[in-house]
């Protein structure tokens, strides 16, 4: 049955499952042998609570695109030195039938060694029959150097310097 199915707010806690099955699962496998996408969900603008949820019904043997967060495991070297990781991006898109659909991808923080380093999507080793929609050059983390670093830096070159 292919196309949207819908859930309106028949269930007393509707919007805690959302919240609960939207925070953890992209995909959801039905009692009806199905596999279904949540595709939309619409709140009660003033208590918060889900009013409507929108199922998109998929075929297990049709590769779907969907958005994959993307954690960093580890510890990165950079950050022992005293540098800060700044995320770029944390979901890549990715193709894949919805049964291989991963939870989430792992960056190695480990590639993080020093200032300016960056690590993009070709640094992520993606699960089997799962393929990388975005580009491979899309930065993923950098490594910058704390402003305050910075800052004390240009103090003590200032303070080096020889008067004229």
């Amino acid at each position: 049955m292919p196309g949207p199915s819908f859930l309106n707010d028949n269930l007393p806690d509707l919007s805690n499952l959302v919240q609960i099955i939207s925070s953890y699962f992209d995909m959801l496998h039905l009692q009806i042998d199905s596999i279904a996408k949540i595709k939309n969900v619409d709140y009660d603008p003033v208590k918060g609570r889900a009013r409507h949820v929108e199922f998109h019904m998929v075929n297990r043997n049709e590769k779907v695109e969907a958005e994959v967060p993307v954690e960093l495991i580890g510890t990165a070297p950079a950050v022992l030195a005293g540098n800060i990781i700044i995320t770029l991006n944390d979901t890549v898109l990715v193709e894949a039938t919805p049964t291989s659909l991963p939870d989430h991808l792992e960056a190695d923080a480990e590639l993080l060694k020093e200032a300016d380093d960056i690590i993009t999507l070709a640094d992520i080793k993606l699960p089997a029959n799962v393929e990388l929609v975005d580009e491979l050059d899309t930065p993923l983390f950098k490594v910058e150097v704390p402003r305050s670093q910075i800052e004390s830096e240009a103090t003590e070159e200032i303070g080096r310097a020889e008067p004229v």
